[in-house]
């Protein structure tokens, strides 16, 4: 992972970050962006990102500004891919392309604003990485428990009813939605002190 000191300019005040504009696209193709200072009271919406870092030895890049490569872990290339949109540009924070990871003395003030940074998000966006499949089915199970806790004042038995649960002295995880549920819990991103 590489982060050339050189591109990095001054964020010039407390309250200021950089806001990575993610360039449209799909697939596998290149990671392009450009990065921005700004106000975090002002400006366009952003989302934030929240995923983990992963091996730093696995690598991929990112083209921004037009100029400078910027190296950031394959989780986070993985993330990227799946967040961009595809016609049009998505204002995103991510702490490892956005925080100058050289300049200690950076990282520590954008840490300080970290909460700020993202309760002023529009949105927190959660890359959790495996399958979409496995993915699809978890989020469905998620929005049925949701769904099941919505509707407690109004049928507690009936909502509790409608959850999969083990159908035999077996276990649990024969309904597919909890099989996929169970590697997204493990998650490494579940382990990290301001998650929990």
């Amino acid at each position: 992972m590489s982060h050339p000191s050189d591109f990095y300019s001054s964020l010039g005040g407390k309250s200021n970050f950089r806001c990575l504009l993610l360039e449209p696209g799909s697939g596998n193709e290149p990671l392009v962006g450009h990065i921005v200072i700004r106000p975090i009271d002002s400006g366009p919406p952003y989302d934030a990102l929240s995923y983990t870092w992963g091996d730093p030895e696995k690598t991929e890049s990112i083209l921004c500004n037009d100029a400078v490569r910027i190296g950031v872990t394959a989780n986070l290339g993985e993330a990227l891919h799946r967040v961009r949109l595809l016609s049009e540009v998505r204002h995103v924070w991510v702490d490892q392309v956005c925080i100058n990871q050289n300049d200690i003395r950076e990282r520590n003030a954008q840490v300080m604003i970290m909460g700020q940074i993202y309760q002023s998000a529009r949105a927190v966006l959660v890359c959790l990485g495996g399958s979409a499949e496995d993915g699809a089915d978890a989020a469905s199970l998620v929005k049925l428990v949701n769904e099941a806790i919505d509707e407690e004042e109004a049928s507690t038995k009936l909502a509790y009813f409608n959850l999969p649960r083990r159908s035999s002295p077996g276990s649990i995880f024969a309904d597919p939605r909890w099989k996929a549920f169970d590697p997204a819990l493990r998650n490494p991103w579940f382990k990290r002190l301001w998650i929990v």
